[in-house]
């Protein structure tokens, strides 16, 4: 299932590994970032991150698809740890 945080769709889903959690946000037609964590809410936490990273960078250092459209990956980290950070 789809949601939206800041005009930005995300998506979290438990994979077939209990007790993991796969978090995808569409930042911009070809840039996504992805990851895992170890609950929902740590998933969405991720997600809300990724998000709130990518819409803190200024237009001019975010990447929009130049890089051959590959996509970004950051692996979650359990919520006690810090969040995943795009570089």
């Amino acid at each position: 299932m789809t949601h939206s945080y800041k005009n930005i769709v995300y998506s979290v889903i438990q994979t077939a590994i209990p007790r993991e959690w796969k978090w995808t946000v569409h930042l911009t037609h070809n840039l996504t970032a992805t990851g895992t964590s170890f609950s929902k809410e740590n998933a969405i936490f991720n997600a809300f991150y990724a998000i709130d990273q990518f819409t803190r960078t200024p237009p001019s250092k975010q990447r929009d698809g130049a890089d051959g459209g590959r996509t970004r990956r950051r692996k979650g980290t359990p919520l006690a740890r810090s969040a995943p950070a795009l570089h």
